[in-house]
């Protein structure tokens, strides 16, 4: 027996795992191509060593993920992804949101855990307006601060910094009466912000905790596991604050590998669920193991 059918598309890129008593998804808004000049103080080809040391792609891609967060029928959605901007490798939040069984319509929050194009794009549809008509967007309020003060883009000397500046100023203009900032608590139950200031200004990660089972969701400490993880010191081009934001990498790193506890982040690998441990100098991410009956 034989067929001439040939795949077109994977399958939605959803992952459900229960913590506690909340439901978290993730959703894959895609990958685009990591330049790995971002490494600034790594030696040109060095990089790429690293990478097929660990028998990783060569040039690496970055994933980008949203996560659902359902405790009990209160929908938050952790950052909303590249939206319609970045081309077809990246923009399929919604679409796998759709796929996990949601609507649009059912997001009550956006939590941002900071302002970056591929954070806060998703917001917008491609015609400009909200892509979650219901939902308040919730931000730190140094984010907030940060990318709204009057000429914050001459705190950049690139054009990539500048068209940030006006894409998160874009993205949050239609939610202006539906903004939120926070400095201690969200005021959503199970969720705790902690500051992971220095990747930007008011860049938060969040604990999600439920009858004594805990998941941190750490934002963009990490953009390369491969590479961050074996020099977790190692500035990054789009760091706002390198050095506060190598220390907080370090901080977070030690945290979860001490208190063995379940990390993902937006650019860890889907379905991005797993722990860190600590050797010397160095961390190790190890994926947790999938099992279809997590729920």
């Amino acid at each position: 027996m034989s067929t001439n059918y040939k795949p077109q598309a994977q399958v939605p890129s959803v992952f459900h795992k229960k913590i506690g008593g909340i439901i978290v998804t993730v959703l894959s808004d895609g990958n685009l191509e990591l330049p790995l000049d971002a490494f600034f103080e790594l030696e040109k080809d060095e990089p790429i060593q690293i990478l097929r040391e660990h028998l990783q792609a060569v040039p690496p891609y970055m994933n980008t993920n949203g996560f659902i967060v359902n405790n009990n029928g209160h929908i938050t959605l952790v950052d909303t992804g590249f939206g319609s901007s970045f081309g077809p490798g990246a923009g399929h939040l919604i679409d796998n949101l759709i796929a996990a069984g949601y609507s649009t319509k059912d997001v009550d929050t956006v939590l941002l855990t900071h302002m970056h194009p591929d954070h806060v794009n998703g917001l917008l549809l491609a015609d400009g307006t909200r892509a979650f008509p219901n939902a308040k967007v919730i931000v730190h309020e140094k984010e907030y601060g940060f990318w709204m003060k009057d000429n914050v883009e001459d705190h950049f000397q690139d054009d990539l910094g500048k068209m940030s500046v006006q894409m998160a100023r874009s993205a949050l203009a239609p939610y202006k009466d539906d903004i939120v900032t926070f400095s201690d608590s969200v005021g959503i139950p199970g969720i705790t912000p902690i500051e992971a200031h220095g990747h930007t200004p008011g860049h938060t990660a969040y604990l999600i905790e439920s009858e004594g089972d805990r998941l941190l969701i750490w934002g963009d400490i990490i953009q390369n596991a491969t590479i961050q993880m074996s020099q977790p010191e190692l500035k990054f081009a789009m760091d706002i604050d390198a050095d506060q934001a190598s220390r907080t990498r370090i901080k977070l790193l030690d945290f979860a590998s001490e208190e063995r506890i379940r990390v993902t982040g937006m650019h860890m690998d889907f379905p991005a669920f797993g722990y860190v441990k600590k050797e010397g100098n160095r961390y190790i991410y190890v994926p947790e193991q999938w099992r279809a009956n997590d729920l």
